[in-house]
């Protein structure tokens, strides 16, 4: 029993020695080091062709708004499959709102052909 402690802390530090690795030498850090690098590049392509800066900030903001809003979309719905009380209520809440969706789309673009169906004529 007097061992527990030193268990313990052998055990978090084992943890913290891996998530060091992880955010310093990992696939993960690869990945943001490369997109970052993308950004970059981008944001030269744009001043290359004649984009002015509060354009290239307007440009930026709006598509980091929309990946927040993905990224919020997809927590909201993981933790509603990961409620334990209500599990099989909520799986089945979000696949009604995904035939929902796709009802959606689907009459989108009926109505799409339609129009060009019609202007066509």
């Amino acid at each position: 029993m007097k061992h527990t402690g030193f268990r313990r802390w052998v055990h978090y530090t084992d943890k913290h020695i891996d998530a060091q690795e992880l955010n310093e030498v990992g696939p993960v850090t690869e990945e943001v080091f490369e997109a970052n690098r993308l950004i970059k590049n981008l944001k030269d392509f744009m001043r290359q062709e004649g984009y002015p800066e509060e354009q290239i900030k307007r440009i930026m903001a709006e598509v980091n708004e929309k990946e927040l809003r993905k990224l919020s979309w997809c927590v909201t719905r993981w933790s509603y499959s990961a409620d334990g009380k209500n599990r099989v209520d909520n799986r089945l809440t979000i696949k009604a709102f995904d035939h929902l969706k796709m009802a959606i789309k689907f009459r989108k673009l009926m109505r799409h052909w339609l129009n060009f169906s019609n202007n066509r004529v």
